[in-house]
């Protein structure tokens, strides 16, 4: 959170899914708000990558995909 507070380049965020980021939407909301230098969220979704605009997520209901779950997907464990 430090560096897109602080750096002067454009950011692209990827996460693991929408829950790997937040289940709660307006958290997505504050986060473009605060931090201008994010333009796009890319979220893996394992077979394929979809890139979201910040200007998207904050005028239209794209921001409602990340009020998928309760919790984040369980990955493999190193036994």
């Amino acid at each position: 959170m430090k560096f897109m507070k602080t750096t002067k380049k454009s950011i692209i965020l990827v996460v693991l899914d929408y829950a790997g980021l937040t289940t709660v939407p307006p958290q997505v909301t504050w986060m473009l708000e605060e931090h201008k230098r994010l333009k796009y969220i890319a979220v893996h979704h394992g077979y394929k990558i979809e890139t979201l605009h910040r200007d998207d997520l904050l005028n239209d209901k794209n921001v409602e995909k990340f009020a998928c779950r309760k919790a984040t997907v369980k990955r493999s464990q190193h036994g």
